[in-house]
C-alpha cells in the first residue's frame, strides 16, 4: 500500500491554497505596473497570473488524489478514497508517463485519460514506480 504521509498531505494542501493567493498577488502587481504606465511589465505579471490560474484549476481537479491509498496487486491497480474504491485491471491500464521536471508520474488508461497522478512526495515513491512498471511489463509480456 502506498499513500502520502500526514505532513506530505498538508504540504500538498498548502500548495493548493497558495496557488490562488499567488494568482491574486501577481494580478495585483500587473495592475500596479499598468497603472504606472509600464504595459510590458504588467503584461508579464498578468501572464504569470494566468499560469497560476491554470495550476490552480489543475490542482482542484487532482485534489482528490492527495488522500488516496494505492494498492498495486497482481490482479489490478486499486485506489481507495476513504469509503470509495476504484479498481483498474491491468488490461485497462495502458501506460505510465514520468514528468521529472515537475516531479509527477501519471498513469493512463486505455482511452488515454489520466487515472492517477502521483507526486514524487508519495511515501516510497521509487518502490511504487518500480512495482507499477514491473506489473505493466508483465502484463505486456503476457499479452504479446
Amino acid at each position: 500500500m502506498f499513500a502520502y504521509r500526514r505532513r506530505q498531505r498538508w504540504l500538498l494542501y498548502g500548495l493548493l491554497v497558495a496557488m490562488p493567493l499567488f494568482t491574486l498577488l501577481t494580478f495585483h502587481l500587473g495592475l500596479s505596473e499598468v497603472l504606472l504606465g509600464d504595459y510590458l511589465k504588467g503584461g508579464l505579471w498578468w501572464s504569470l497570473a494566468a499560469v497560476f490560474v491554470l495550476l490552480s484549476a489543475k490542482g482542484l481537479v487532482w485534489r482528490k488524489f492527495i488522500g488516496v491509498e494505492i494498492h498495486v496487486t497482481p490482479e489490478a491497480l486499486r485506489l481507495e478514497f476513504g469509503r470509495h474504491t476504484e479498481t483498474y485491471t491491468w488490461d485497462r491500464v495502458a501506460s505510465v508517463k514520468d514528468w521529472p521536471w515537475c516531479q509527477l508520474l501519471q498513469v493512463y488508461d486505455t482511452e488515454r485519460r489520466v487515472i492517477l497522478p502521483v507526486d514524487y512526495l508519495l511515501t516510497d515513491f521509487a518502490a511504487f514506480k518500480l512495482a507499477l512498471t514491473q506489473q505493466l511489463e508483465r502484463e505486456k509480456s503476457l499479452g504479446a
